[in-house]
Formats: C-alpha cells, sequence, structure tokens
C-alpha cells in the first residue's frame, strides 16, 4: 500500500512543481517586462538648447509609450544638467549611471565636457547618442580605441569638418558665385570644437577660389564687438563670416549698429531659433543661417515632427529637440532589431542603423560619425528677412524664396 500511495503522489509533486517554476519564470518576465527602460537625458538643461533637448525627448517618449514602448517596455527619462563645466559634466554622468541606472546616454552640447565624459562611458557600458557636439576629436577616438570609445555615436549634427566645408561651399558656390565676393573675413569663438578651424576654413575657401583676408577668435562672453568689426572693416573682406553656438543675439545687434557693409553669416547657434528676430529686435536683418531642419519635406517625418512639436510647445524646435527626438527612436530601432538593451549585443545594431527620421536618414561612419549628405543628414541655409521670417536658399530644390540684402550692404561690382 505504501509503494502505492508513493507511485500516485509523485506526479502530483512533479506538477506542482513545475506549476510553481512556470509561475515564478512568468512572474519575473512579466516584472521584467514591466520595468521601465530608462534613458538619460544629459546636456545644459537650464538654456534653450538644453530645455529643447528636454522637450523633444518627452514627445518622443510620449509617443513610444503610447505605442506599447520598446520591446514591451515604457520609457522612463532621467536628466541631469551639465551646466558648462566638465567637472558638472562628469557628476550628471555618474548621477545617471550610478543614481538613476540608465540604459542609454542622449544628449550633450559642449565637445569639451563629452570629452571629459568619454572614459566613463567604457566604465558604465554607456552608449551615449550626442545631439549636439561637433568636435572630431570625438570619433577620432572611437577610431583610435574602438573597445574603449565604442560607446560614442554622433547623432543629431555633423562633425566641425564637415560643418566647415558645407559652410564654405554654400558661400562659395552660392553666395560667392552669384555677387562676385572672394575675400572673407572669418570670426570663431573660442571653444573646443572652434580649434583649428581657422586654419581649415583658410584651406577649403583657397581650394574654392577665394581668400581669407582675416580670421580672428574671440571670448564667448565678449559684450563689445567694436574692436575686431573695426578690423573687419580694414581688411579688405567683402563678406563677414561668423562661426559660435555659444554666442547670443548681441553679436548681430552690434554688427547692425554699427551698419558693418558687408553680407554677414554663417554658423550660428542663436539664430537657428524662431525668436531671433524679436530677440534681437529685427537686427539680423540679412544675416545667413544654417540649420539642419526647417519645415520642408527633408523626409515624410519633417513636417509632422515639426507640427507636432509646433502644437505641443508654441515653439519651432531647435536642432538639439529634432537631434533628441530622433536619437531615441534610433535608439528603439537599435534595439529592436538587436532584440536585446545590453550595449555590447546592441553596438553593432547601431552601427547597421539606416533610419529615416526627422533630420534626414540617419546612418553611420565606421568611427561612428553621422553620415552626410543628400541621401542622409545635410545642411539648409537660409537668410533673415523683413518682416521676421526665414527664406530658404541652398539647396536649392529646396529653396523657399531669393537673396535680400539690407540696404547699407556693400557688393562687390562683378
Amino acid at each position: 500500500m505504501a509503494k502505492k500511495r508513493l507511485h500516485h503522489s509523485c506526479p502530483g509533486i512533479l506538477m506542482t512543481t513545475l506549476l510553481c517554476f512556470f509561475g515564478l519564470l512568468l512572474f519575473f518576465n512579466s516584472a521584467y517586462a514591466a520595468d521601465p527602460v530608462k534613458i538619460g537625458i544629459i546636456g545644459p538643461m537650464q538654456i534653450r538648447p538644453g530645455i529643447a533637448m528636454k522637450q523633444g525627448a518627452m514627445m518622443a517618449a510620449d509617443e513610444i509609450n503610447a505605442k506599447g514602448g520598446i520591446l514591451g517596455r515604457k520609457i522612463e527619462l532621467h536628466y541631469a544638467d551639465t551646466e558648462f563645466s566638465p567637472e558638472k559634466g562628469i557628476t550628471a554622468l555618474n548621477k545617471l549611471a550610478v543614481k538613476d541606472k540608465v540604459e542609454v546616454l542622449i544628449g550633450g552640447m559642449t565637445s569639451g565636457i563629452v570629452l571629459a565624459q568619454m572614459p566613463y562611458l567604457s566604465r558604465y557600458q554607456l552608449p551615449f547618442l550626442g545631439v549636439a557636439v561637433a568636435s572630431s576629436t570625438l570619433t577620432k577616438l572611437v577610431k583610435e580605441d574602438y573597445d574603449k570609445n565604442k560607446y560614442f555615436f554622433r547623432v543629431g549634427i555633423l562633425k566641425d569638418q564637415l560643418l566647415a566645408f558645407d559652410m564654405v561651399n554654400f558661400i562659395a558656390n552660392y553666395v560667392g558665385k552669384k555677387y562676385g565676393i572672394k575675400k572673407v573675413a572669418i570670426l570663431l569663438e573660442k571653444a573646443k570644437w572652434t580649434e583649428g578651424l581657422d586654419q581649415a576654413f583658410t584651406g577649403l575657401f583657397g581650394k574654392f577660389g577665394m581668400e581669407v583676408v582675416m580670421a580672428e577668435f574671440f571670448e564667448i562672453k565678449t559684450n563689445d564687438y567694436s574692436p575686431i568689426f573695426s578690423k573687419v572693416k580694414k581688411s579688405g573682406a567683402q563678406m563677414t563670416v561668423e562661426v559660435h553656438s555659444h554666442v547670443s543675439e548681441v553679436f548681430i545687434k552690434q554688427y547692425y549698429d554699427q551698419k558693418v557693409p558687408l553680407p554677414v553669416g554663417g554658423i550660428a547657434l542663436a539664430a537657428q531659433s524662431s525668436d531671433f528676430w524679436e530677440r534681437s529686435g529685427g537686427k539680423c536683418v540679412g544675416e545667413f543661417t544654417s540649420n539642419f531642419i526647417y519645415r520642408i519635406p527633408i523626409t515624410p517625418k519633417t513636417i509632422p515632427f515639426w507640427d507636432g512639436y509646433v502644437k505641443r510647445y508654441k515653439d519651432d524646435p531647435l536642432v538639439t529637440a529634432t537631434g533628441t527626438y530622433d536619437a531615441i527612436y534610433v535608439y528603439k530601432d537599435a534595439v529592436e532589431r538587436a532584440g536585446s538593451f545590453k550595449a555590447d549585443i546592441l553596438i553593432p545594431a547601431l552601427e547597421k542603423t539606416n533610419y529615416v527620421a526627422a533630420l534626414g536618414t540617419i546612418a553611420f561612419e565606421a568611427d561612428h560619425d553621422l553620415k552626410y549628405g543628400p541621401d542622409y543628414v545635410a545642411i539648409n541655409w537660409a537668410q533673415w528677412q523683413a518682416p521676421g521670417k526665414v527664406t530658404i536658399l541652398y539647396p536649392e530644390d529646396r529653396a523657399t524664396g531669393t537673396v535680400q540684402f539690407p540696404e547699407w550692404i556693400k557688393l562687390p561690382q562683378k
């Protein structure tokens, strides 16, 4: 009888054990699936470009979460303010990695800060999609020591050398050819990303048959540009080229007030803001400016993103907003192709990215730099015109109008 009872009880015990096992397995799988994927947004959060990063991130996260998240996990955003200090940048990264336990970093604005953060990416095995850092050194590090620096990818803007090439191409092949401009003065802010650009510009303009008659750096906190503008007037230049990303509207206001009689424009982050006309009091009239995004059909996603952002925030999106928004979708795309959130599995998937985003088609070079060109990401050139509109000029197949110069601008006789 004892043997008989033992014979009948074994299947019951086995079945109960199996049920408990599968129940626990289901519980842990469900619990894991319910855990959010934590994304760290890192940058100067108290200024407009940083606020735009945050807004772009929230918009992308809400859209993705409404459709079930990433592999069933909802996005949870965490923020850290780097201010404008490498030390604060490292503190911010440590906070996101250790306290918040994020699985990816998105953001970055100042190249010097991100360079200081680079050694910590391998320590925490954290992918970093940089949306507003242009220094070529960042991706040069990826190439030189892949195993250590493979975690960094440039997503939102092009590297400094491509920014320089694109600007020279616009000035030489569009402005120069149309108006006979052959000589330029270049004014650059002192920053990590502009190091060496004066020499790069001299070489590039020379290749396009133009001459750099003056190249001068100025401090980011300059309040009086009068001495610099006086040099420009005396230099024999026919156009002023500006290169700055940390400078306010003071530059262009003083240029206007002093009636510097030369066309002006270049890379100026402040001039990309939709309220720049108001903030400059209309003194940006005639200024050439560049941006990666306007309300034009760059891809099928550009205008829907633009309109959705404007509806939600009552403001046009900066490139930092668009880059952050796109970066979250690039991350989602890579995770879903990899089937994993783990960095070592995810990075090879990121390297194979070919994602149609609002900025253009996002794809990466071998050193994790953003691919550049009409089939990928390209820069659009425009001009501020009265009564406060931005007219797109170049590439010419995207143009919405033609050049208009203020009456005090003197053009060379062709």
